[in-house]
């Protein structure tokens, strides 16, 4: 027993120093402002190795050099758009902007957030390069010319497709990859990031959206040229938030051995009332920590200090927020303009006003 206990123990730390590993290349995302004073044409060997990457990622960089800004700015955005979407929630994608490991320990966990982690991420690199693509700044790739000429419609296809495809493509390079190099083929981690992965960058395709310009001086816009571009990034943010909220808990998959020994064969669904998830859900085994108090081992801040919505029976309500502790009431002066008139010509005059606003903040 004693034995048994030893190498599931082993086992454990050996998977969480892989998957630690295998996540450092996200702190890119912390460094753009260092990569940006370069210019693209300086990143060089020196760079690519000095940066938090495997070394298989340091091959790509050395690669493709041009592209290493566009990543970081894509990680990056993953990250700040991670921020906004949970900003309200009792995980609110803190961040450590001087660590290798951007997310902490909570990255090891196999929860619904590691998830949305992996597909936004991954989301973000596929974005920013397709975004680098369209304007010129790589020698790798350029618009997507595969859809020319007049439609049935009576518009002509023109201007600069979003070259999703090649976006995609060098996303899963950089960062699929990694994981199978560093995983074994069987790995539930590997099989969980593999699939979130592909269900961020697949929201992108989903919703790529067709723009046009109207030509001529008649305003009938009876001639227009129309290309296929990008939505904003927090619309994938919001759908991938979605996903988060929906994600389908797995269990292991088992394979039996002679000798009796188990192995984990695959993921399943947990539930089997419910429909499969979909190559665009996310999916996760473990169940989430405990956001409500401080685990410095997961790297969790807990709910204590956090402000609180009174009037909200949401998640970002003092209720749920602060979980059920309760919550301090401090009273805040805050002045803002009040009295504005309209001063003959041309401005508007305003007074300052003080305000006595109460802010809750949990205990």
């Amino acid at each position: 027993m004693g034995t048994t206990r030893y190498k599931e123990t082993l086992l454990c730390f050996l998977l969480i120093f892989m998957e630690t590993q295998a996540q450092l290349w996200m702190a890119l995302g912390t460094q753009t402002s260092a990569i940006e004073s370069r210019p693209r044409s300086s990143i060089n060997k020196n760079l690519c190795r000095a940066l938090y990457l495997h070394h298989y990622q340091r091959t790509v960089c050395l690669n493709y050099t041009d592209l290493m800004l566009s990543v970081a700015e894509g990680i990056r955005l993953g990250i700040d758009e991670c921020q906004v979407q949970f900003k309200h929630r009792k995980w609110n994608c803190t961040i450590n902007e001087h660590g290798t490991s951007v997310f902490g320990p909570i990255i090891t966990t196999a929860s619904r957030e590691s998830a949305f982690i992996s597909g936004i991420i991954s989301a973000g690199v596929a974005f920013s390069v397709t975004e680098s693509c369209a304007e010129g700044k790589s020698v790798h790739c350029r618009c997507d010319n595969s859809v020319r000429g007049q439609t049935d419609e009576g518009w002509r296809w023109g201007g600069c497709n979003r070259p999703i495809t090649y976006g995609i493509w060098f996303s899963q390079l950089f960062i699929d990859q990694v994981e199978k190099i560093v995983k074994k083929r069987k790995d539930p981690r590997k099989i969980m990031n593999l699939h979130n992965n592909k269900a961020g960058r697949e929201v992108i395709k989903n919703l790529l959206q067709t723009e046009c310009k109207c030509h001529g001086t008649s305003g009938n816009c009876n001639l227009k040229t129309c290309w296929r571009s990008q939505p904003h990034f927090s619309e994938i943010g919001k759908i991938l938030k979605e996903k988060y909220d929906s994600a389908h808990e797995m269990e292991f998959l088992y394979k039996v051995k002679a000798n009796g020994e188990r192995k984990i064969k695959d993921l399943i669904p947990k539930y089997k009332e419910y429909l499969p998830p979909s190559s665009l859900d996310f999916i996760y085994y473990e169940e989430s920590p405990n956001y409500c108090v401080k685990n410095e081992t997961l790297g969790i801040a807990g709910t204590k200090g956090r402000s609180c919505n009174i009037t909200s029976s949401g998640v970002d309500g003092c209720e749920l927020m602060c979980c059920q502790r309760g919550y301090n009431v401090n009273i805040v002066q805050k002045t803002h303009s009040c009295e504005c008139k309209f001063v003959w010509c041309c401005k508007v005059s305003c007074n300052s006003c003080i305000k006595m606003t109460p802010e809750y903040t949990c205990k």
